[in-house]
C-alpha cells in the first residue's frame, strides 16, 4: 500500500508543473494563506462563541431569578448556602449509607429505627407531616419522581420556616 510520502512524490514526478506561487517576503504564499488565515480568525470566532453562549446562559438565570418571587428567592439563596456548605457533604455521606444498606426494605431492619422515631417525637411528629406532604404532592402532581417530591417538599419547608404566616 503505498503511503502518503510515496503518493505525493510520484504526483509531482510527472511533467506536471505546480502553479508558480507570488513569493512575498517573510510571508506565505498566498495558497497558504488562504488556508492559515480562517483558522486564526477561528480561535477569536471559537472564543466569541464561548462568551456570547456564556453571557446567554447568565442572562436566562437572571431572568429565572428575577421572575421569582422574594420569598422564593430567600429559599433559592438558602438552597445554594446548603449546598455549598460542609454539611451537605456529610449528607451526601449518610444518604449513600442509607440507600445501600442491605435489607433495608424488611420489616426487622426497622426495629431500631422504630425505637429511635419513638424516643424523639418531635422528629417523629416531623418526619409523619413529611410523609403526608409527600402523599398530597403526589395526589397533586402524578409522574413526579420520589427524590422531585422530597426536594418540592424540602424547598416548600424551607419556605414556610421563613415566613410561616404566608404571602
Amino acid at each position: 500500500m503505498p503511503t502518503i510520502g510515496e503518493f505525493h512524490a510520484k504526483y509531482w514526478g510527472r511533467k506536471f508543473n505546480a502553479p508558480p506561487v507570488p513569493r512575498i517576503p517573510q510571508a506565505y504564499p498566498g495558497w497558504q494563506g488562504s488556508v492559515i488565515l480562517p483558522s486564526l480568525f477561528g480561535v477569536i470566532g471559537a472564543r466569541w462563541d464561548a462568551w456570547r453562549a456564556q453571557l446567554r446562559w447568565w442572562w436566562a438565570l437572571y431572568r429565572r431569578i428575577s421572575g421569582l418571587g422574594a420569598l422564593q428567592q430567600q429559599v433559592l439563596l438558602k438552597a445554594l448556602t446548603l449546598l455549598e456548605s460542609p454539611a451537605y457533604g456529610a449528607a451526601k455521606t449518610a444518604v449513600r449509607a442509607t440507600a445501600v444498606t442491605p435489607g433495608f426494605n424488611r420489616p426487622e431492619a426497622w426495629l431500631d429505627y422504630s425505637r429511635e422515631v419513638k424516643s424523639e417525637p418531635n422528629r417523629a411528629e416531623n418526619m409523619f407531616r413529611h410523609l403526608r406532604a409527600m402523599r398530597l404532592v403526589r395526589d397533586a402532581q402524578p409522574g413526579l419522581s420520589n427524590p422531585d417530591q422530597n426536594l418540592l417538599v424540602e424547598l416548600a419547608y424551607h419556605e414556610y420556616a421563613i415566613r410561616p404566616w404566608g404571602n
